[in-house]
């Protein structure tokens, strides 16, 4: 009985080792297979953080080329002629558009032409939509006198080449001599015209879609005038659509209500007013994601002479 006894014990002791044999090979498999995963995750891991660092490069590496390409877009200096005062503000946010503005004399130099787009998109895509805007508006000083088709033969050399994008733009050409200004838009805000002593802005908006692949209709100018000491202003939507950190917009009305509110300014403290103010707006955080660009001409009343000197 003490033999039976001793080898019931012995047999429950072998089973008992190898059931924890058993369970050991299985903790040591399964902790190889974790170790297998752990390691393959981690390189899965490492390989889309070199990815992410890449696309980060690339991006970064775009968008210094558009702000270069940006930069060449803006006028260094703006045309001088006499009892006319003009300034301009371009405001970069987080993403460099394709926002530009551009004056120009007649040859004569009894006309001034000014110039605003806003192409969609941002990066270099729009930066070189806008630098092909650009090199259209190489000879317009031949078209001031009809705006209207100045953008009509620009979206005709732009055919083609807007991959896709868009652009709105507002043309107006100033006579001193006579205070006549002429106005085309296309799909453009409205160009605001700021009345001396009258405290609200006037809203002008002539017809025309935004310039596209597709659309082929005419452009047309439209004919105003301006009176000693009132302004002209043009801009780009990023500043009524500029935000609050919680998502508020600045809106137009309170855009509108700022630029009375400046109208007594030069236009270069008045550009530079609005700007600090909606910087003041939106915290300086740039979170609007949208360039800012500002010209405002002045009109100090009708020229003495008939020839203007320019530079």
């Amino acid at each position: 009985m003490s033999l039976a006894f001793s080898f019931a014990l012995a047999k429950r002791y072998s089973d008992t080792y190898n059931a924890l044999e058993s369970t050991q090979t299985s903790l040591r498999l399964l902790n190889e297979s974790l170790e297998t995963k752990v390691v393959e995750r981690t390189k899965t891991i490492a390989a889309q953080k070199e990815e992410i660092e890449q696309k980060t490069r690339i991006l970064e590496r775009d968008l210094a080329i558009a702000a270069k390409i940006q930069s060449a877009l803006l006028p260094s200096d703006l045309p001088k002629i006499p009892n006319i005062r003009l300034a301009y503000r371009y405001e970069p946010m987080l993403d460099v558009g394709g926002d530009f503005v551009d004056s120009i004399v007649d040859r004569t130099g009894r006309a001034i032409g000014v110039f605003i787009c806003d192409v969609t998109g941002h990066g270099t895509g729009a930066a070189m939509v806008a630098s092909m805007v650009k090199m259209a508006l190489q000879d317009w000083s031949d078209y001031l006198s009809d705006p209207g088709h100045m953008l009509t033969k620009m979206r005709a050399q732009l055919i083609g080449k807007l991959n896709g994008n868009f652009l709105t733009a507002t043309i107006a050409t100033f006579f001193p001599e006579s205070g006549r200004l002429m106005i085309a838009n296309a799909g453009h805000p409205e160009t605001v015209i700021l009345r001396k002593n009258f405290p609200r802005p006037e809203l002008f908006r002539p017809s025309g879609m935004a310039i596209n692949e597709s659309m082929k209709t005419p452009y047309h100018t439209e004919i105003t005038v301006l009176g000693p000491g009132d302004k002209l202003v043009l801009y780009t939507d990023g500043l009524p659509e500029a935000r609050e950190p919680n998502g508020e917009f600045f809106g137009d009305e309170n855009f509108f209500q700022l630029l009375s509110g400046c109208a007594d300014q030069e236009p270069d403290s008045f550009c530079s007013s609005v700007i600090e103010h909606i910087r003041e707006f939106t915290k300086e955080q740039h979170n609007s994601h949208d360039d800012m660009a500002l010209l405002v001409l002045e009109y100090l009343g009708k020229p003495e002479a008939r020839s203007f000197p320019f530079s």
